[in-house]
């Protein structure tokens, strides 16, 4: 039984090594993006509306704001 969890853990910590270079560099990538604003014109309509609950995180995970000019559609 030592061996076994022995193999665990080691494969757990490999794992965990590769992976953490991976999720530095993709923190990283909206960097240059900070403090941006997109324009989206979009539709009112119920199928936006999931688009519009997950703008807020959108935001605190790339830093872009986002401003909306919701029109009915014709």
């Amino acid at each position: 039984m030592e061996r076994r969890s022995l193999i665990v853990r080691s494969a757990a910590m490999i794992g965990a090594a590769a992976l953490s270079p991976t999720v530095l560099s993709q923190s990283d990538r909206f960097a240059r993006f900070r403090g941006m604003t997109l324009n989206l014109s979009i539709p009112t309509h119920p199928h936006y509306d999931a688009m519009v609950k997950m703008i807020s995180g959108f935001t605190d995970l790339t830093g872009i704001k986002v401003e909306l000019d919701r029109q009915p559609i014709p």
